[in-house]
């Protein structure tokens, strides 16, 4: 059950910041020319990077989860300390009931830039998520009649409760 409030949207980030010192890196090698034909130079390595977090993003946004994930992950090896980069693999992860790799991307996403309120509230919820799956194959394994099955049944109820909160 994927009914969880996940933040998936975060405007700043490190990638930018490396995409922005990368394009600036490159301006200056490049020769002196005239004010009005100056046009820096882009290094392919920070085109590449930025054309991946565009194509990233848009699969995301289309609920294309397996390639958005793959993208995210060649930006992540690219720029391993890109926090919102981790963030949004985090995401994705979450968004494909993936919950241990979700945990492990927010992490690492939250090691890399730990004040980050939205990563925490979102590793927070892959870690009830992930205990709520956990919960439901426990429940699938019970014996009929076993009375462990309500106290299971009991945890369900106050995982989603505590899922299906909303944000105020």
């Amino acid at each position: 059950m994927k009914s969880a409030a996940l933040f998936i949207y975060r405007p700043s980030g490190l990638l930018f910041c490396s995409v922005l010192l990368l394009g600036l890196a490159a301006c200056s090698t490049v020769q002196p020319q005239s004010a009005s034909n100056f046009e820096p130079e882009k290094t392919a390595d920070a085109v590449d990077v930025f054309d991946l977090a565009n194509r990233a993003r848009q699969a995301y946004l289309q609920s294309r989860l397996l390639e958005a994930a793959s993208l995210y992950q060649q930006i992540v090896e690219r720029v391993p300390n890109d926090a919102d980069a981790w963030f949004r693999l985090g995401n994705t992860y979450t968004q494909q009931g993936s919950y241990q790799q979700a945990i492990h991307a927010y992490q690492t996403s939250l090691s890399n830039e730990r004040n980050q309120p939205k990563a925490w509230f979102n590793l927070s919820t892959s870690y009830l998520l992930s205990s709520q799956a956990a919960m439901r194959e426990s429940q699938a394994q019970m014996r009929p009649g076993d009375p462990a099955i309500q106290m299971i049944e009991s945890r369900l109820l106050r995982i989603e409760s505590l899922l299906s909160e909303r944000l105020e």
